[in-house]
């Protein structure tokens, strides 16, 4: 069974805290405090440990339930609806005002890459410029869906929204990421 040292947590696992912070968060200072917040929550619930995990596995755990906090306080902060003029800069309309294709000038251009291309440091580096480009809560849902494999409706539990919300969100937002991807890696290769 293992057991709990509260006074070595700083030295042992806050750097792997803040990176994992970081990587959701893309702010410094709000991953610190993330970090600190994990720290004071572990504290207060020593009794509540029962040793089946790691230490950092516990803490990473709570870690996850505190960025989860920071984007349902950010999510309550008013956004801007894209809407039609999202879709209006990608999509033609059909007779009926419904979105029909892809605009000529907007249509997807073919991903050819090789496997060195793709695992390359230089695509890893515009990806992450991409994803920092996105409001918190697009970056939330990439992070959880792709890089945490979580499922959409614990997604959609995390966040609060609805399914057909949560397939919005995401189509929208491998639109931007698409975008972003094809200005700055694919148009200089």
């Amino acid at each position: 069974m293992v057991s709990l040292e509260p006074a070595h947590w700083v030295e042992r696992h806050a750097d792997v805290l803040f990176s994992v912070a970081l990587v959701h968060v893309k702010n410094q200072a709000v991953a610190e405090d993330i970090v600190q917040e994990t720290f004071m929550a572990g504290l207060k619930a020593l009794d509540q440990f029962r040793g089946q995990s790691q230490e950092r596995t516990w803490l990473t755990a709570i870690l996850r339930h505190k960025i989860a906090d920071y984007f349902r306080t950010q999510a309550r902060q008013p956004m801007v609806s894209l809407g039609d003029v999202f879709y209006d800069n990608y999509f033609d309309r059909d007779a009926n005002g419904d979105f029909d294709h892809w605009r000529t000038s907007r249509e997807p251009a073919d991903w050819v890459t090789d496997e060195e291309s793709a695992e390359s440091d230089a695509l890893s580096t515009v990806l992450y410029s991409c994803l920092a480009k996105l409001s918190p809560r697009y970056t939330q849902l990439v992070t959880l869906r792709f890089l945490d494999n979580v499922d959409s409706k614990e997604i959609c539990q995390e966040l609060g929204i609805s399914s057909s919300n949560y397939w919005t969100l995401l189509h929208r937002v491998k639109i931007l990421l698409r975008e972003c991807l094809e200005k700055n890696w694919y148009s200089v290769r």
